[in-house]
Order: structure tokens, then C-alpha cells, then sequence
């Protein structure tokens, strides 16, 4: 097939050892367990809850961490008290207001991020070269708006994107959120919001395509008023 459209670029890769973080419901994400230990946790985007975080930092011991969001009047009742938070957005520039991760990505080398900012996840890997991507260890991203030009970036911006993640990392798992429906593309229900975990390449040795089905046993719907999950049984998340 073609490298037409974005799903061309979402190959998800088999993964043993995997493990559900925080909450059953919107806000808890699935990672590979038993790859190493990591020297920084990132939580991009905080919202109202922080329980992938505490989950997170109760079983992984890092050097250092931090938390991102500008908009929060009131950091989440379980938000860790050994999470330093930012109150600043996460964008391709550094000011007042913004970080651009430069500072971590320079001092550090496996990188663990958690990412929900709402559509600007295109504008903060579209500034990163494979290098600095390379530093990233693991990350589990919130993709938003994946088969059109929605919340303010194109669809080419968006295959752009994948297409980059897929050089360094893989992808290792894969959750629609039924917050947000699917679109046909090649005649595939795809998630228009997708939760998305990759894993750097040295950290999966002999990969080979997934077959297992998604959603997992691991997984739950984020819409608990909605208890039917997104079936992602075709290509390119089951092969």
C-alpha cells in the first residue's frame, strides 16, 4: 500500500510486558513494562487528573520530572507531590509562556512523556529533529484530529509527523478514544482521536507486526458513558 495517508504510518508492533497506568477510564494509558530505566518523566498537558503520573512515579525511579499546562487554575487532587510543575505550554518556542522541552532533551537520555495538549502534539514534534526525538525513551501521545485538517493543523502537517515518529520509534500500541468517532479512510473506521504509545527502536529487538487484538484486555473505553471501545481490528494496527 501506498504511503498516502497518515494510517500508512500507524504500524503497530508487537510488545510483550505491556501495563496499564492510572485510571480505568480517560486518563489512564497503556506503556511497555521492563525496558530500562529512565532519567526524566514529562507530563504534557494536565487537565483534571494526574493518576497516569502518580501511577508512573510510584513505580519508576527518575532523576527529575516536570509538568506542563499554562491554562489550570488548580493542579488535580492526585497530582504527585514530587512532580514539578510548569505553568507554561508545551509549543516549538521557549518564552514566558511556552517550553519547548530543549532543556531536558540537552541534559537527558531516556526520556519518558505522557502528552495530551489538544492538537499542538503536530506543532511540538514537527520543531524536533530525529535526534532529539532519540532521547525520548518512551511516550504515550493523545493524538488529535488524525484524518483531516482539524484543531489548526493539516493533514500533511499530521503525516509529516507520523511519518518522522516512525524512523525512530515504534509504535507499540494503539486505543481510539470513543470521546470523538471515526472517519472511512480506505474504507477503515479510524479514531479522529487516537492514544498512541512508541518505543524507542533499540528498546524492541527482532519486531515483527502486531497480531494481537485492540482494543486489549488492557484497554477501556474514555467515554465511561459510552462502554463500547473503538474495534481496531484491520490494518494498521492488527496484521
Amino acid at each position: 500500500m501506498e504511503n498516502n495517508n497518515v494510517i500508512d504510518f500507524l504500524k503497530v508492533y508487537n510488545c510483550e510486558n505491556k501495563i496499564r497506568l492510572g485510571n480505568n477510564f480517560d486518563g489512564g494509558y497503556i506503556i511497555a513494562d521492563n525496558i530500562g530505566n529512565y532519567d526524566v518523566y514529562i507530563s504534557a498537558g494536565i487537565g483534571g487528573d494526574e493518576s497516569f503520573s502518580s501511577s508512573f512515579l510510584n513505580k519508576y525511579t527518575v532523576k527529575n520530572s516536570g509538568a506542563f499546562q499554562l491554562e489550570i487554575d488548580k493542579l488535580p487532587d492526585n497530582f504527585p507531590k514530587n512532580l514539578f510543575f510548569y505553568k507554561k505550554n508545551i509549543s516549538n518556542i521557549a518564552d514566558n509562556n511556552n517550553a519547548n522541552l530543549d532543556f531536558f532533551i540537552k541534559s537527558y537520555n531516556d526520556i519518558f512523556m505522557k502528552m495530551d495538549i489538544e492538537g499542538d502534539e503536530y506543532k511540538w514534534f514537527d520543531s524536533k529533529t530525529n535526534e532529539e526525538l532519540m532521547k525520548f525513551k518512551q511516550f504515550t501521545v493523545e493524538f488529535h484530529g488524525i484524518n483531516d485538517d482539524s484543531f489548526n493543523f493539516s493533514s500533511e502537517c499530521k503525516k509529516r509527523v507520523f511519518s518522522k515518529i516512525a524512523e525512530t520509534h515504534y509504535l507499540i500500541h494503539a486505543h481510539g478514544n470513543n470521546y470523538a468517532g471515526t472517519q472511512l479512510v480506505n474504507e477503515y473506521p479510524i479514531p479522529n482521536v487516537i492514544e498512541l504509545t512508541y518505543i524507542r527502536k533499540d528498546c524492541l529487538k527482532n519486531a515483527s507486526l502486531n497480531t494481537s487484538n485492540l482494543p486489549s484486555i488492557l484497554d477501556y473505553p474514555n467515554n465511561t458513558d459510552n462502554t463500547v471501545d473503538l474495534d481496531l481490528n484491520f490494518y494498521p494496527f492488527v496484521n
